[in-house]
């Protein structure tokens, strides 16, 4: 019988479903405060990112982000990072740069900004 290979990490239950299924995982332990387990955390966030820029449904898409932000969760715990340290970082980012959803209470609409060019024109004058 032919093994597939995975390499990935996956949810702490994964392997006891495999084998409820009459599967046999072989599986490793990584230690959570290592440089593999970063690595392994990367590529899960990029492997959720994926699956979410690729949902269409409403329902998929709520499922892909929850995954998503389950493997955020994890790499933040993994590097020590409080959630106040996350929300400190993105205040500053929104008074500086704003957010990604703009709002005009004129109009009473909100929305999205798409940057379609820049005109460097000014900057090359300066130069």
């Amino acid at each position: 019988m032919a093994m597939k290979e995975y390499n990935k990490i996956v949810r702490s239950r994964i392997p006891k479903i495999i084998e409820e299924n009459g599967s046999t995982p072989d599986i490793d332990r990584v230690q959570l405060f290592t440089s593999e387990a970063k690595q392994l955390l990367k590529n899960k966030v990029m492997e959720e990112a994926q699956e979410v820029f690729e949902s269409n449904a409403r329902d998929e898409l709520l499922e892909e982000i929850a995954d998503l932000q389950e493997a955020l969760d994890a790499l933040k715990y993994s590097l020590n990072v409080a959630e106040d340290d996350i929300r400190t970082i993105r205040k500053s980012k929104n008074l500086t740069r704003g957010g990604f959803i703009a709002h005009d209470n004129a109009y009473n609409e909100t929305y999205l900004i798409k940057l379609k060019t820049v005109d460097n024109a000014k900057k090359e004058e300066t130069k």
